[in-house]
């Protein structure tokens, strides 16, 4: 699949924001049906998951805390009822250690700055795969 960069889309996220499903709603808003993402800022709480193959399903960890967004990066994608779905990793660091993985949730504490660099075509996620999880269909 071939895709060409349309626009940059700069979205803020604020203190008590949840990240997927306000990040979600803002592309919705936007009309952004194919995306790669990428942000900076900090959580005060987050699930983050390591998918385990042989188990189809996320080993997740709970940070609860200040932890800076080291790096969020990802892609926005539409699921088969048309909805939007997001696909994020994040690498999270406090002065206790850090974390990285699948970012399951979060909570921004105090902003999140990210940036969507929005495609014009549809990227659809139905593949579905034996590992449980459905994958881009490219």
């Amino acid at each position: 699949m071939r895709a060409n960069l349309t626009s940059v889309h700069v979205v803020r996220l604020d203190t008590g924001d949840e990240v997927i499903s306000t990040l979600s709603s803002r592309l919705r808003e936007l009309g952004v049906k194919g995306a790669a993402i990428m942000g900076i800022g900090g959580v005060s709480r987050a699930r983050v998951g390591v998918f385990d193959p042989s188990a189809g399903k996320y080993r997740e960890r709970e940070v609860e805390g200040f932890h800076e967004v080291v790096s969020l990066m990802g892609n926005a994608s539409v699921r088969e009822d048309g909805s939007t779905f997001l696909h994020l990793h994040v690498s999270l660091a406090s002065e206790s250690g850090s974390v990285a993985g699948h970012l399951l949730e979060a909570v921004v504490e105090p902003t999140l700055e990210v940036f969507v660099f929005s495609l014009d075509s549809e990227i659809k996620r139905t593949l579905k795969t034996p590992y449980g999880f459905v994958a881009l269909d490219v």
